[in-house]
């Protein structure tokens, strides 16, 4: 089982993310775990009702790291009230629309409710 934390320090931000610039009024959080000896992250932002994935450090031979960390920022966002997640990581893309995001004028987008349901369960 892949364990995923969650991290809400700034400083730790900026060191997960260096170079990232971090806005003072946004609301950043990340997801990291280690697998198979490699170090992965999720880089997201809360802006009003919008959760916005920033940065994902990943493999694309491991998808079901990818799923996960996905998955643990739109349920971080979901449990906060936010409705809708925002992505424009193309490399990502193929994860992105398995879960259940829509592309559309260069970005994809979802509900965050729907895309946790999994594409099975939506009709």
């Amino acid at each position: 089982m892949i364990k995923f934390e969650c991290v809400t320090e700034l400083s730790e931000l900026h060191c997960l993310f260096p170079g990232e610039p971090f806005c003072d009024n946004v609301r950043y959080a990340a997801y990291k775990t280690e697998y198979g000896g490699n170090d992965f992250s999720l880089l997201f932002s809360l802006n009003g009702n919008i959760c916005i994935l920033e940065r994902i450090k990943s493999d694309k031979n491991e998808p079901s790291v990818t799923d996960g960390l996905l998955r643990s920022a739109l349920d971080f966002a979901f449990r906060r009230g936010v409705d809708t997640a925002v992505c424009s990581l193309f490399e990502f893309s193929d994860e992105l629309i398995s879960l259940g995001f829509t592309q559309k004028d260069g970005v994809f987008s979802g509900n965050t409710a729907e895309l946790l349901q999994g594409s099975c369960c939506k009709h």
